[in-house]
């Protein structure tokens, strides 16, 4: 099933401490079409609702380390997605918008989670909303951070570009195959079918991804919905902003779970 880029033997192991951030364990779960996915995640996910991290386009579990910790003592789980990081990089035909939600899956089938809240971040908000369209009963909250429920269709520019860029923590086969196999999922008519409380994050400057019109939009769909916006912050919170969207972070989990806070 696997290219290069497999992930260690060690997988099969059992839990590794993970040196950067040694409050985490390092573990990996595999997919229902065969992709061993990285994992970081808190040590005991019995503490409350757990928060599942869904990183962008090409993210890594690492990328949200400092994320999982931030909500501590909840309890926390980022991944990276097939073909990043060390998860291992599957065949042609498992790069497609379906088969990279199944990364979500895998983790919520490995830890038996009954019910935990879905972080999405930039094009991980269109893989949230599928999973939590898919597991509604599952799901107890979304946070949805700096994009549309829209999966893009990917031109061979944006090929050029990561490759030029050389994001060392993605496999290249995997860049071409998710540029190969993407087409646009929009799920912006079906927002209406999500009952759960949500979060809508978006940066007001210009390198974010989500426009006030299109957070407002989203807002309007959702009956459970809270937008904040993140005046000093593009793409994700900055430093300057970080403290506001800690704040209204753990508000949001506390209203989900408050005895885990």
């Amino acid at each position: 099933m696997s290219q290069s880029g497999d992930a260690p033997s060690r997988a099969m192991q059992g839990d590794q401490i993970y040196s950067a951030h040694p409050r985490l364990l390092e573990d990996f779960a595999t997919t229902k079409d065969g992709v061993q996915i990285e994992v970081l995640r808190s040590p005991d996910l019995n503490v409350g609702v757990p928060m599942l991290f869904i990183p962008g386009m090409l993210g890594t579990a690492s990328m949200f380390a400092e994320r999982v910790e931030v909500i501590r003592p909840r309890p926390g789980i980022a991944f990276s997605h097939r073909g990043c990081g060390k998860s291992s990089s599957p065949q042609e035909g498992h790069f497609d918008f379906l088969s990279r939600c199944l990364d979500i899956e895998a983790i919520v089938d490995h830890f038996q989670l009954p019910r935990y809240i879905l972080y999405g971040f930039s094009r991980g908000v269109s893989m949230a909303v599928e999973h939590a369209l898919q597991f509604p009963n599952r799901v107890a909250g979304l946070v949805l951070d700096d994009a549309e429920a829209i999966y893009p269709e990917l031109d061979r520019g944006w090929l050029h570009r990561v490759l030029t860029a050389q994001f060392l923590w993605a496999n290249p086969f995997a860049l071409e195959q998710i540029q190969k196999e993407s087409r646009e999922i929009d799920l912006t008519n079906r927002l209406d079918e999500i009952k759960v409380p949500v979060l809508i994050v978006r940066g007001e400057q210009e390198s974010s991804l989500l426009s006030r019109l299109a957070a407002e939009r989203m807002k309007k769909k959702l009956s459970n919905a809270k937008l904040i916006h993140l005046p000093q912050s593009g793409h994700g919170a900055s430093p300057e902003d970080f403290p506001d969207f800690r704040d209204a972070l753990e508000e949001f989990c506390n209203q989900i779970d408050p005895d885990a806070g």
